[in-house]
């Protein structure tokens, strides 16, 4: 949370700093996996992508050997912690990429510095090169699934219940974020410093969205809310720090949303709550078993 401050804080002012970081922390189920089921990879994960968000911003300001070695041992770290985060990694090339003349300009400077982009590289591969030598001892292959024949459906991802549905859509379970989705739109209008994660984000977003959906699980088992979505929250604070400043000249707009938000917020913490006192079913809820305990302490 310092580190995705600090990144925030750059952009935005301290109380829609303060806001969006309080909104993530308790309106979404980052709080319960980084307490009540801390063991899950997910909170490091936020940690790692939140710093890799600070070190992009670093290097392009400033581009040196300390940050371009940092960035590699993150880039590593994110790959050894949950594979399929790699496509964050598209945030550094894409940083500040939000059209062709841009894009010819982002490939100038990655050749320009092409010997730190190697050093970013080069580290990221030696920090992942152990797991890689373990798997390929263990089983003669250097990537290696742990659900063994179990993967995924990428011909019919299930994009509408990870999204909306009661059993573990994201939406649903964390509304708050639907303010991120209306913050990207603002961003990409706005002359905003942030709207250089515009692309990257959505990008990464609809990539990540559809490996979770396509996943033969994608509820992914027992977890409150979706927990496939925790490691991508630094990204949707951004877009949620849009949307509240964007607010700032609409005071009653502004007073609506914020009474959404806190209603939102409270609920959240409350089911979380029923969650940890097994009220709340742990996996497959249907409509008719969270309308039997909405908002009931007891089952």
């Amino acid at each position: 949370m310092a580190v995705l401050s600090r990144t925030l804080r750059r952009h935005f002012s301290d109380e829609v700093t303060a806001a969006t970081l309080a909104t993530i922390l308790l309106g979404t189920n980052l709080y319960h996996y980084a307490t009540f089921d801390s063991t899950y990879s997910h909170p490091y994960s936020f940690f790692l992508l939140a710093v890799l968000l600070e070190l992009t911003e670093r290097w392009y300001a400033s581009p040196r050997k300390e940050v371009s070695v940092l960035l590699g041992v993150v880039g590593g770290l994110i790959v050894l912690t949950r594979h399929t985060n790699a496509f964050v990694l598209m945030f550094f090339p894409l940083y500040k990429v939000n059209s062709l003349g841009a894009l010819r300009e982002r490939l100038t400077v990655i050749s320009h510095e092409r010997r730190l982009v190697a050093t970013i590289a080069v580290v990221a591969a030696i920090v992942v090169l152990p797991q890689a030598l373990i798997y390929y001892q263990a089983t003669g292959r250097v990537l290696v699934s742990s659900y063994g024949d179990l993967g995924f459906n990428s011909g019919s991802p299930r994009l509408i219940g990870v999204l909306f549905s009661v059993q573990k859509g994201l939406f649903f379970w964390s509304p708050v974020l639907l303010a991120s989705c209306v913050g990207f739109v603002w961003l990409a209008r706005s002359d905003n410093s942030t709207r250089a994660f515009v692309v990257p984000a959505v990008l990464f977003l609809i990539v990540n969205t559809y490996i979770i959906a396509s996943w033969w699980d994608w509820q992914f088992g027992a977890s409150f809310g979706h927990r496939g979505f925790v490691d991508t929250l630094p990204i949707f604070a951004i877009g949620m720090a849009g949307c509240f400043t964007s607010l700032r000249t609409h005071r009653r707009l502004r007073m609506l949303v914020t009474t959404v938000i806190v209603l939102a917020v409270a609920l959240n913490l409350f089911q979380m709550l029923q969650y940890w006192n097994h009220v709340l079913p742990f996996s497959d809820t249907t409509w008719r078993q969270y309308r039997g305990v909405f908002l009931r302490w007891r089952s």
